[in-house]
C-alpha cells in the first residue's frame, strides 16, 4: 500500500511456487486498505508476505464463524479446512459474494445503526453453540459486534481455548489490521 502501511487479508488461495495469491477485499469507508484496493488494477505488482496463521483450528468437527463482509475471505479459507457454520451481520446484500465463494448456507442479518440486530444474532449464535458444542468459534469483523458475542460465549461457558477473536475494523478507527 506504499510506505510502511500494511493490512492483513486472509488468502483464499496461496500459490508460493508461482507467486500468486487470491484475496477478497470489502470496499467500505475511506480507510487506507479501501483506497489501495480501489486503485488496484489487474497486473499491478504488490508486496505480499505470509500467509501466517492468525486463526488456529483445533476442531475437525467444525467452525462457527461470526463476522461481517470483511470476514468473507476468512470464511472461504476456513470452509476448505473444516465444516463451517457462518453467521454474518451485513450492511448490504452479500448473497452474490457468498454464492461465488460457495458459502450459500450462511445466516445473514442486516446491520442497523442502533445495533439492535445483534440481539437476533446472539440468539442464532446460541442455537449454533447448542447444535455444535465441539466446534471452534471465531469472532471476526467489526470490533463493536465482536464484544457482545464474546460476552455471550463467556455466559455459555465456552472455554477460552475454544474461541478466538480477530477484529478487522472499528468505526472511526484505521490501522486495526
Amino acid at each position: 500500500m506504499g510506505g510502511w502501511v500494511q493490512r492483513t487479508y486472509p488468502p483464499i488461495d496461496w500459490d508460493a511456487a508461482n507467486g500468486r495469491t487470491r484475496i477478497l477485499v470489502y470496499l467500505h469507508g475511506d480507510a487506507p486498505g479501501t483506497r489501495w484496493a480501489r486503485a488496484l488494477r489487474a497486473g499491478d505488482r504488490c508486496v505480499v508476505f505470509g500467509p501466517r496463521k492468525s486463526v488456529r483450528l483445533d476442531a475437525p468437527s467444525g467452525v462457527i464463524l461470526f463476522g461481517d463482509e470483511t470476514s468473507l475471505g476468512l470464511a472461504a479459507a476456513l470452509a476448505s479446512q473444516a465444516p463451517l457454520h457462518l453467521l454474518l451481520e451485513v450492511s448490504a446484500d452479500a448473497d452474490a459474494a457468498l454464492g461465488q465463494l460457495g458459502l450459500r448456507d450462511a445466516q445473514c442479518c442486516g446491520r442497523n445503526a442502533s445495533d439492535t440486530h445483534l440481539i437476533a444474532l446472539e440468539g442464532r449464535l446460541s442455537a449454533l453453540l447448542q447444535a455444535h458444542p465441539a466446534a471452534d468459534i471465531v469472532l471476526s469483523g467489526r470490533a463493536g459486534a465482536i464484544q457482545p458475542m464474546a460476552r455471550l460465549l463467556r455466559q455459555h461457558g465456552v472455554a477460552a481455548a475454544q474461541r478466538q477473536s480477530k477484529a478487522y475494523w472499528a468505526a472511526g478507527k484505521t490501522g486495526l489490521d
